[in-house]
């Protein structure tokens, strides 16, 4: 798990965000730690969280998520994204589906993908390339104003009636 990559890796700076919902309590629950002292843990109501993912992106080297949308934005700014997926539970998750992160399906893959993103700087060319067309597609803007596709489909509704 992360908890035990991290150990292994300690001369990182390691900051963890959880997700508005995740409380430190539900991992503590979750993992049955008691002491998360050692882990720099962030949530939504720690005093020094930023809401702006964005500013987060500023100094993130590698982004660990299951199947965030976080991963998206993380993706257009060129932050590799590991998918870990320990349970085999991500069926039809598009950008999972179209090699766009490092899907680690176990410890031994999560592991090697850190090492190799963090350790060794070294990226699966294809990964990148997917992971760039995919965000372009998905924060496609189109060439039509917003007001003129609304009223354009509202017209067609009218049509219909």
């Amino acid at each position: 798990n992360l908890f035990r990559l991290i150990r292994a890796n300690k001369k990182f700076n390691w900051v963890i965000k959880l997700h508005r919902k995740d409380t430190i309590d539900n991992f503590k629950k979750a993992l049955d730690v008691r002491d998360f002292s050692d882990y720099n843990i962030i949530d939504s109501n720690h005093l020094l969280c930023d809401k702006n993912i964005y500013d987060w992106f500023n100094d993130c080297n590698l982004l660990i998520t299951g199947n965030s949308s976080t991963s998206l934005e993380a993706m257009l700014f060129s932050i590799p994204v590991i998918t870990a997926d320990f349970n085999n539970e991500y069926k039809q998750v598009d950008f999972i589906d179209l090699n766009t992160t490092y899907h680690a399906k176990n410890y031994k893959e999560f592991s090697a993908f850190f090492q190799d993103i963090v350790i060794n700087k070294k990226l699966d060319f294809e990964i990148k390339k997917n992971a760039k067309e995919y965000s372009k597609t998905f924060y496609h803007i189109p060439e039509t104003r917003p007001e003129e596709i609304i009223v354009k489909n509202l017209l067609k509704e009218l049509e219909k009636n």
